[in-house]
């Protein structure tokens, strides 16, 4: 199992990491709405590769057939990888390339909140909020945990219907 977290944690690792380079550099143009759809897009795609990395540690143990729980494990374990290369990437990205991030985000999320009409204390809660944001990203630490955990919803899925998959294939092969 081993073999295939690495090999197939690492190559989602760096498809997510790029593919989330790529957007940020596009960020200015694409607007931040439109940057986190296209980053979950491309959180999916960077996590085609668990899927395989699953699927062909199913087919390499012909003798002993993978469970559920060891499939969702190997899925996890890639998912980690991945985040791992995800959040190390924004670490260094971040403070270099975009160190006007947080400026940018918060004021397109006030710009969109003020344009849905929301009330001054809705709009002055955001802005406490934006500021607590802004404090915890400059911690590195903090900031590399926050960006870990980013990607992980979409990892579970992807694990959770890797997993499944194995499931049904080796109910199938059962019956």
């Amino acid at each position: 199992m081993k073999q295939f977290v690495i090999k197939y944690g690492i190559i989602s690792g760096i498809l997510s990491a790029g593919m989330m380079l790529a957007t940020m550099l596009k960020l200015d143009s694409i607007g931040c709405d439109k940057a986190q759809v296209v980053g979950y897009i491309c959180m999916l795609i960077s996590y085609v590769p668990l899927y395989i990395g699953v699927m062909a540690y199913y087919k390499s143990n012909t003798q002993v057939p993978i469970k559920f729980g060891r499939a969702f494990a190997a899925g996890l374990l890639m998912m980690a990888i991945c985040c791992a290369f995800y959040a190390t990437t924004w670490q260094i990205a971040m403070p270099t390339l975009f160190p006007d991030f947080m400026d940018k985000f918060s004021a397109a999320m006030l710009t969109k909140l003020k344009q849905s009409g929301a009330t001054a204390e809705a709009i002055n809660k955001q802005l406490a909020s934006m500021q607590q944001l802004k404090e915890l990203y400059k911690n590195p630490i903090l900031r590399w945990l926050l960006t870990f955990c980013e990607p992980m919803p979409v990892g579970l899925l992807v694990s959770l219907v890797a997993a499944f998959s194995v499931h049904r294939k080796r109910k199938a092969l059962a019956s």
